[in-house]
């Protein structure tokens, strides 16, 4: 049987031999499980990176936050200081009441926004 002018005669593409498949699966499957443990190795070291990053944001922003709450107290020390309160009563013409009366109140009902409550 002939074939028809133009068409050329070739095999059919070899399929390629058992061993050779077997051979690329086993180098495929070595090659996956050498790569899996260091790809999952490198990941968790990213992991870990950014948690040292994020911890070490954290102790930076401790560390501010305390600054801030030692002034705050240092301040309200400074505000609250017997010799500041005396001198503010002072230019606010306030004068301090007897031992036993206790501290200046309005008192609202008595009409008498200066007194002691008592």
């Amino acid at each position: 049987m002939s074939l028809p002018a133009g068409v050329i005669n070739r095999p059919p593409l070899a399929a390629p031999h058992p061993v050779v498949l077997g051979r690329l699966a086993r180098v495929a499957t070595i090659t996956l499980l050498v790569a899996a443990p260091l790809i999952t190795q490198v990941v968790l070291q990213a992991r870990g990176v950014r948690c040292r990053y994020e911890t070490i944001d954290l102790e930076r922003r401790l560390e501010q936050l305390q600054l801030e709450r030692r002034s705050l107290i240092a301040r309200r020390a400074e505000l609250l200081a017997p010799d500041r309160l005396r001198r503010e009563a002072r230019r606010l013409g306030l004068v301090a009441g007897d031992a036993g009366q206790g501290p200046f109140v309005l008192d609202p009902d008595s009409g008498n926004l200066g007194g002691t409550g008592q």
